[in-house]
């Protein structure tokens, strides 16, 4: 009987093989394909994340000024810009617009009056709306058309009715519109589109 031993060398053992380039190329191009198919999503999420964060922010300041100026038995005011929503007592404007109107006071006499005037418990919350997001309300001369809302001022009365106009946030062909109850502030109606 012969037995044959074969001398083995490291290399003989390996079995397997490296990748190609080839290889590598189309696992990369498949990897890239699944992201370029989940960019409009995750797009799409931030822009309803924005828009989204905007309506909150103006809800809850419609619902705080009808519920301050009923326990306080005095008016608030949300002032709605084109890039931000100010919610305070209507008193504080007023106030300050008298003390800028008095050109001879000094700064020290001007923040006596303001800390003697502004009660501990007011409620004053600034809020910047989202850059790229548009606030918009219904035109009154065609139906179905939304134009930008010019600088408003939506007032709050104690104990009454507050109606306000049907408002839309817009980014882009996303939009979100709120509707608000007159009695309570909450918001009662709300249609979006998120594409």
């Amino acid at each position: 009987m012969n037995i044959r031993v074969r001398s083995v060398s490291c290399g003989a053992l390996y079995f397997g093989r490296g990748y190609t380039l080839l290889e590598m190329c189309v696992v990369i191009f498949i990897i890239m394909l699944f992201i370029t198919a989940g960019l409009p999503a995750i797009e799409s999420a931030f822009t309803e994340q924005a828009v989204r964060a905007d309506s909150r922010e103006l809800a809850l300041m419609v619902h705080t000024a009808m519920l301050q100026s009923s326990d306080q038995h005095r008016p608030y005011v949300i002032d709605l810009t084109s890039s931000n929503l100010y919610l305070h007592p209507a008193e504080a404007m007023v106030e300050e617009k008298d003390q800028s109107d008095q050109d001879t006071a000094s700064d020290a006499d001007l923040s006596d009056k303001t800390n003697t005037n502004l009660q501990s418990e007011d409620v004053e919350v600034l809020h910047a709306i989202e850059s790229g997001n548009r606030l918009l309300v219904p035109d009154p001369d065609k139906p179905r058309q939304w134009v930008p809302m010019p600088s408003t001022q939506w007032r709050f009365k104690p104990g009454g009715l507050c109606l306000l106009p049907r408002v839309r946030l817009e980014r882009g062909k996303s939009w979100l519109e709120l509707g608000f109850n007159p009695l309570t502030g909450n918001v009662e109606d709300d249609s979006y589109y998120f594409p």
